[in-house]
């Protein structure tokens, strides 16, 4: 769980500012994912799921995260090697939660072990791309909060110790992902989705 100084939402309440965190009964997290203003504040309910128990890896990630918070899940993204099939197939709604759990252990403020931030900066580009490829409307209601961190991996390859070799080049893959956003954009029905 994140722990900051009290001091700081004192101030942020003092000046007027949103709360940062809220609490429930398990404790405090986060009101939004850093950088955004997509709200981290309904965790996907049973209905979110949808029919999860149709595929094995839904069924897995309903199970496994269901009631969770991005926080308290933030060491599953940041160890497991799963990451990108238990996202890719998950029904939409947890999708566009969970998401963001990569975009918080990539954030550039935060610690990290390089190791973890290679696969992470991969699978997160990756899973993107391949979302807008093939389940466009799943990533475009997103798609604009996971822009600037998607930019900053891309740009900053080397800093996530992600051989081109292995990974692939980021800065192209950012290209393709940026080329699919905008012809998507284009599309006549983008406005029910945005």
């Amino acid at each position: 769980m994140c722990n900051l100084n009290p001091t700081i939402e004192a101030l942020d309440f003092i000046r007027g500012l949103e709360p940062k965190f809220k609490h429930n009964e398990k404790g405090r997290f986060l009101r939004t994912a850093p950088g955004t203003t997509m709200p981290l504040d309904h965790i996907p309910t049973e209905e979110d799921w949808g029919a999860y128990k149709n595929h094995h890896e839904n069924k897995w990630a309903h199970d496994a995260f269901i009631g969770k918070t991005v926080e308290e899940l933030l060491e599953w993204f940041e160890r497991s090697l799963l990451v990108y099939d238990v996202l890719y197939h998950m029904s939409p709604k947890p999708f566009q939660y969970y998401i963001f759990a990569l975009k918080i252990i990539l954030d550039p403020e935060r610690p990290r072990e390089d190791h973890i931030c290679c696969n992470s900066a991969s699978v997160f580009l990756d899973l993107i791309l391949d979302k807008l490829v093939q389940e466009p409307d799943t990533i475009l209601p997103v798609m604009e909060d996971l822009l600037p961190t998607a930019s900053y991996v891309a740009s900053n390859q080397a800093q996530y110790d992600a051989s081109i070799e292995i990974y692939g080049s980021f800065p192209s893959k950012f290209t393709e992902i940026r080329q699919l956003y905008a012809t998507l954009q284009q599309r006549p029905d983008n406005n029910e989705t945005a």
